[in-house]
């Protein structure tokens, strides 16, 4: 791999992304060090400082730590709640446009588990300790969605064609909030997503 960086690269756009593993490993060290000891990590993605300060707060409300990063066009929070733990997944690459499931692809690699959501989502309290403690213990192969069997089978052939089988799947209807959750991985490896519906 040559080190050549683009546009669409920060965005997951693979065939565009012409860098050295060896980087993206080193980057993920960086992370991790930077999560030790953290059980419950919540992904906040910064695109508005407003909204995202809200997300952490209500991150922290339920007990996790929101873990901060940001698309460099928009840069880091102007506020950040008092354990909040900003990183800059970007240090190293210089891309144009980052977004957050570039992250998510190498959670592995300095994470063991990681919720996520989109940069406009707010959920009520209730709502959010509901589906905190439903991630929690969700297990590898565990599978989380609406009651709506057309979304579940669109979301489900998308998620299955960008990261492979889900092994061991479990339905659990939802009917409150358009929400898929996803947990895959083989042994110690772990990777979550959340996607919102609109």
């Amino acid at each position: 791999m040559g080190g050549r960086i683009t546009d669409n690269a920060g965005r997951g756009t693979w065939k565009e992304f012409d860098l050295s593993l060896d980087v993206v490993f080193s980057s993920a060290n960086i992370w991790k060090e930077k999560l030790q000891n953290i059980d419950k990590c919540w992904l906040c993605w910064n695109v508005d400082s407003d909204w995202c300060f809200v997300q952490q707060q209500l991150v922290e409300e339920i007990g996790w730590a929101p873990v901060v990063g940001y698309d460099p066009r928009c840069g880091p929070p102007q506020k950040t709640t008092k354990n909040a733990i900003v990183i800059d997944f970007n240090e190293s690459f210089g891309f144009t446009k980052l977004f957050p499931h570039f992250v998510l692809e190498f959670v592995f690699l300095f994470c063991k588990k990681m919720a996520f959501w989109h940069s406009d989502l707010l959920l009520e309290r209730s709502d959010m300790r509901y589906y905190a403690s439903m991630f929690d213990q969700m297990k590898i192969g565990d599978f989380a969605a609406v009651n709506q069997l057309v979304v579940f089978v669109i979301y489900f052939s998308l998620i299955s064609i960008a990261i492979g089988n889900c092994w061991a799947v479990q339905l659990k209807e939802q009917v409150n909030l358009n929400l898929i959750m996803v947990v895959v991985g083989g042994g110690t490896i772990v990777f979550t997503l959340i996607i919102l519906k609109k």
